[in-house]
């Protein structure tokens, strides 16, 4: 009885853990070839999605300076 207790709580505590959703990683990279790609026909979404990269760059330093210089380039 005890057994098949513990193992109703496992089974239910994994069950819960696996429900919760993964966080999805940025990826800056991706943002900024998207937002190139999208340039000529979209300049208002790319323009958008290029300030929330800059946002994500200047919040989270990296030992990368290309993709700042990069997406300021491409605000400009």
């Amino acid at each position: 009885m005890r057994c098949s207790y513990l193992n109703t709580v496992v089974f239910f505590l994994l069950s819960v853990w696996c429900s919760y959703p993964m966080k999805a990683q940025v990826n800056p990279d991706t943002l900024f070839l998207v937002a190139v790609r999208i340039l000529p026909d979209r300049v208002q979404e790319a323009d958008s999605l290029a300030e929330l990269l800059l946002d994500y760059v200047i919040k989270t330093p990296t030992d990368n300076d290309s993709l700042e210089a990069k997406t300021y380039f491409l605000l400009g």
